[in-house]
């Protein structure tokens, strides 16, 4: 009897803890039915990112980062809302807040990375210092412009005509911190003086004291009263006063 009762007990613990396996792997079921589809969040995210990008820019390319496979969330395929957070707008890593608006949210932080090509404007030969740029002097070319700092040109019109600071290369990227407005007049120059008082102008002829360029104010002498005077450049040749 002793033996009897003994193989009964462990019977019992054993059906136990098979029963207990089969609640445990049920609610495990359970669970995963009613849980979010990760890939699936990944590509929502992803198409919102296309779509917004591919507003602004030609091409586009978008890597989502995976999300780790132990993450838990409610499913909610019908009401995800997202929000990119893109400082410049112009790609490169960047955070989508992805929430969950059914009555069980949640809201997750997935990264990306975005690449958008622009046509940017380049040198087409190599430049000097001082050479004034000229429509042959430019060309287009496809680039990763969210790799690029800001300053660069998407139209020529923006660099022609400005005078080159440093020495570039054959393909360099034509940015503002490599251009400045030339030179409207030189030092020595004989200029005109555009004296006003609001109702009327007097032009006079004066020497440049110095080099400058339009904007930019230089000291000038009057040919006439020997005055030397502080004058805004409005052109080349041009300076003007008023009282």
């Amino acid at each position: 009897m002793h033996r009897v009762r003994t193989f009964c007990a462990k019977s019992c613990q054993l059906g136990l803890l098979l029963l207990g396996s089969l609640a445990i792997y049920a609610c495990d079921v359970a669970a995963s039915a009613n849980a979010q589809d990760l890939e699936y969040l990944r590509q929502s995210v992803r198409t919102h990112l296309l779509t917004h990008y591919e507003n602004q820019y030609e091409t586009v390319e978008i890597e989502v980062n995976r999300l780790d496979p132990r993450l838990r969330l409610e499913d909610c395929k019908d009401q995800l809302a997202f929000s990119i957070r893109d400082l410049s707008n112009n790609g490169g890593a960047v955070s989508v807040k992805t929430e969950c608006r059914s009555h069980s949210p949640w809201t997750v932080y997935i990264g990306a990375q975005i690449k958008v090509f622009e046509e940017v404007v380049v040198a087409r030969r190599a430049l000097s210092r001082g050479d004034i740029i000229q429509p042959s002097d430019l060309t287009h070319k496809k680039m990763n412009s969210s790799e690029l700092r800001n300053g660069y040109f998407l139209d020529v019109q923006a660099a022609l005509g400005k005078e080159v600071r440093r020495n570039l290369d054959a393909g360099e990227i034509m940015r503002d911190g490599v251009l400045n407005i030339p030179l409207a007049i030189n030092r020595g120059d004989i200029i005109t003086l555009a004296s006003s008082n609001g109702a009327i102008t007097v032009n006079t002829r004066a020497e440049a004291l110095s080099n400058g360029r339009v904007g930019e104010q230089i000291r000038v002498r009057n040919l006439t009263s020997e005055r030397i005077i502080v004058a805004n450049i409005v052109k080349s040749g041009v300076v003007e006063v008023k009282y």
